[in-house]
């Protein structure tokens, strides 16, 4: 009977072992949480290029970006093997406060730890208005204007008062000139693009 007992003792002190052991492999194979270089703490910038120095142990990374005043709100994530990611469509991204993050995944497709979350903001500069001048007055409107980098599309906006409220047309387009779809009334307007 003692030694059945003591063989049972033993098996569970093996299996104890045993999962003592996978616990802690499953832990140690998590890949360290790589160092975020940029955008910096702080950056404005254009387009995002996210990099970061190597994790050790890392097979591949993933990346989040999200709003500043929603920590917990992602906009857009993607996966990488290299050490620098660019969004193919940034224009998820608005004008505004954000932040980005980075994990490394081992080959075995473990989860590292998150890195801090880095504040950056991302801002597409006004396009220059190009045509009609200021005091132009014209029959038919044409609308002109500079492109900008990182802007995906256009919004144009026309209002007869010059805070924009309200807005009296509002028009989207991909090229830098548009002419006002629809009937447009006559009247003194002020015209404005963001990108």
């Amino acid at each position: 009977m003692k030694t059945k007992n003591l063989l049972r003792s033993i098996s569970v002190l093996v299996v104890l072992v045993i999962l003592l052991s996978f616990e802690f492999a499953s832990v140690s194979a998590q890949p360290p949480t790589p160092v975020p270089i940029s955008p910096a703490e702080g950056s404005t910038i254009v387009i995002p290029t996210f990099s970061w120095q190597a994790s050790s142990e890392a097979e591949y990374y993933e990346v989040e970006v999200g709003p500043q005043s929603n920590p917990v709100t992602v906009y857009w994530s993607g996966t990488t093997y290299n050490l620098t990611l660019t969004p193919n469509d940034a224009s998820q991204f608005t004008n505004e406060p954000l932040y980005w993050r980075v994990r490394a995944y081992n080959s075995s497709h473990i989860a590292g730890p998150w890195s801090s979350k880095i504040n950056f903001t991302k801002y597409i500069p006004a396009p220059a208005l190009a045509d009609p001048a200021n005091g132009d007055t014209i029959i038919e409107p044409v609308l002109e204007w500079q492109a900008v980098e990182g802007a995906a599309y256009y919004k144009v906006e026309l209002s007869t008062s010059p805070t924009f409220v309200p807005v009296d047309y509002t028009y989207t387009t991909y090229n830098t000139r548009i002419t006002p779809a629809g009937a447009v009334a006559l009247n003194t307007y002020y015209w404005r693009v963001s990108g």
